[in-house]
């Protein structure tokens, strides 16, 4: 998976299975016995990639604060832009617009296989906890009541396509702690 994660980077979608298997040092005929489509292989990616997401988002909900809490989880999403941030861009086609990009992981997906609701129910998963973690942390009185907690989730997902762009040109722990230091002041109360 690590040599198809590195060339989907540098390639996108073009990118071969035979490439791949090069890359992994083994058959293609091997990458074909695992993975019967190219759209297999990227599907079992990036639903790897939302599974890993939410193992994360699961440690962090079991924090004892609902502060803490949200902190591990920009933290945790840190972490996952740096880890599979440059895989989700290159299967997205770099598309500056979400509509399209989320056109292109659906495509890539093979929804005509149903391959997508492997990633919609990971990534609804995902949504979810976030969406508990900021009902808790508004019934605890540590974000903002106003704010409702589906747009927080959504919002603090859209906040890792931005941290991508932005480690384009600044050091990683800059932007961290200054997009950290903008979404607490947004959110919290």
């Amino acid at each position: 998976m690590e040599a198809a994660r590195s060339v989907f980077v540098e390639r996108g979608f073009d990118a071969e299975m035979k490439e791949i298997a090069e890359r992994a040092g083994v058959g293609v005929g091997t990458i074909y016995r695992n993975f019967a489509t190219k759209d297999d292989l990227v599907t079992a990616m990036l639903a790897g990639c939302l599974a890993d997401s939410m193992v994360a988002v699961q440690v962090a909900l079991r924090l004892p604060h609902p502060r803490e809490r949200i902190l591990a989880l920009l933290a945790a999403g840190w972490e996952a832009a740096e880890r599979f941030g440059p895989l989700i861009r290159a299967m997205s086609g770099h598309a500056p617009d979400p509509i399209a990009a989320h056109e292109n992981v659906k495509r890539l997906a093979g929804h005509e296989n149903l391959k997508e609701n492997e990633l919609l129910h990971h990534s609804a998963g995902l949504v979810g906890a976030l969406v508990q973690a900021f009902e808790d942390a508004r019934t605890a009185g540590v974000v903002r009541r106003e704010i409702d907690p589906l747009f927080l989730a959504h919002y603090m997902v859209s906040q890792f396509q931005a941290y991508l762009g932005l480690r384009q040109v600044h050091p990683a722990e800059l932007v961290k702690e200054r997009m950290t230091d903008f979404f607490t002041r947004a959110v919290f109360a």
